[in-house]
């Protein structure tokens, strides 16, 4: 059985038809569809491209080939491209076999509302939350509140009528999107994190310091990271006697604004740039190079890079939203769009070395529970879900 995967994520192909990606979603990721599906069809933005760097990675490939969707940008492009996103959908999903959509989505959106007229079922993988990363703050477009509502009663929507719902969180998100009660429900992370991602034993913390190296990664495409907030709060630091060094790692639009805050707030030679580095071994060298992971997000589902950074045996500190307080203890979480108590926390974990070092052991040991050996099987289960009741629609029809 084909399998159809609609995804928000950008990609590019070059002239020889094969689709690359810089960073997620790299041919690996698809394997674990493939532990169940047949071929893998990947609805997508695609960019046609005459060359690529040396760090685009191949994401198309062995039974998995991209359904490219025009290449828009922004509320405006995906106005101006409805009709064409819509008929490459309708088509692609009505040639398919079983379907599974990646949400929250404006790509979803339309093919949940196709599938939902033909009856046909499909399964929800939960990554996000938009009323959290569409809040005030993480968006500027001026009809930020608009969007909020709708994606938000869209995701409700679509977990009324999907036949098997996954989550990022283990409780989090079920609360706020809650599954249609006669549907095959589960949770897992979308992290790939096999046991030689994680060292052998934790950061060994000497005595405090003021000069740690703090590091943050995350796209900016929009302020949700709250890298804005982050830059703020080394500031801060940096007038109470605490010279921490910032890497910021990722890239998107807000980059200039945020090169522009640090030289505005006069702590430029205290942020380092890193702009996108290449998953895996790249990212847990500069992962190990750090002291202090933060995510200061306006808006998560289960985010990714805390798990990563935990795996690296390191102090982790997040906002108090979504599903950052399944990861990390209370004492490591801080309110959201809050500067001032982003900096206190950070002076005040940075003074107790002691306390680090019984972090770094705590976030290492919980990084086991998101290992793929720990959650493939419910994740197979999950697929293994959808292909029965696809098959069952299929023999009714």
């Amino acid at each position: 059985m084909d399998l159809c995967l609609t995804i928000e994520h950008r990609f590019k192909m070059t002239p020889s038809g094969i689709v690359y990606t810089k960073v997620a979603f790299q041919y690996d990721f698809w394997k674990r569809y493939l532990e169940v599906f047949d071929n893998i069809k990947v609805i997508a933005r695609v960019e046609r491209v005459a060359e690529l760097s040396n760090d685009w990675v191949a994401s198309s490939g062995d039974r998995v080939q991209f359904v490219p969707l025009p290449y828009y940008v922004g509320p405006k492009g995906y106005i101006q491209n409805y009709v064409g996103i819509s008929r490459i959908l309708k088509r692609t999903i009505k040639e398919s076999d079983a379907v599974i959509l990646r949400v929250p989505s404006q790509i979803a959106s339309i093919a949940s509302r196709f599938l939902h007229t033909r009856g046909k079922p499909f399964g929800l993988e939960i990554v996000g939350d938009p009323n959290m990363s569409m809040a005030k703050g993480a968006l500027t477009h001026p009809f930020r509140a608009f969007f909020q509502f709708y994606f938000k009663w869209e995701l409700k929507r679509q977990c009324r009528r999907a036949i098997a719902t996954s989550y990022v969180t283990e409780s989090t998100l079920q609360k706020i999107y809650p599954p249609n009660e006669k549907a095959f429900t589960t949770h897992y992370s979308s992290i790939l994190l096999n046991q030689k991602d994680l060292v052998l034993r934790p950061k060994i913390y000497d005595e405090n310091s003021k000069n740690l190296n703090i590091i943050c990664i995350g796209s900016m495409s929009t302020l949700y990271k709250g890298h804005d907030d982050l830059i703020e709060a080394i500031r801060i630091c940096h007038e109470k006697g605490f010279d921490f060094h910032l890497f910021l790692m990722g890239d998107g639009v807000k980059r200039p604004y945020l090169e522009n805050l640090a030289k505005k707030l006069k702590i430029a030679e205290r942020v380092t740039f890193l702009g996108r580095v290449k998953s895996g071994k790249p990212v847990q060298n500069w992962l190990d190079k750090s002291d202090i992971f933060v995510l200061p997000s306006r808006g998560e589902g289960l985010p990714r890079v805390i798990i990563e950074a935990m795996a690296r045996g390191m102090v982790a500190i997040g906002t108090d939203v979504s599903g950052i307080p399944e990861l990390l203890d209370k004492q490591f979480l801080v309110p959201v769009n809050s500067p001032e108590a982003l900096a206190k926390k950070l002076i005040e974990v940075g003074r107790d070395v002691s306390l680090m070092n019984r972090a770094a052991k705590v976030n290492l040991e919980r990084s086991r529970k998101y290992l793929n050996e720990s959650i493939s099987k419910r994740r197979k289960g999950f697929y293994q879900e959808i292909k029965k009741k696809t098959l069952e629609y299929s023999t009714v029809k």
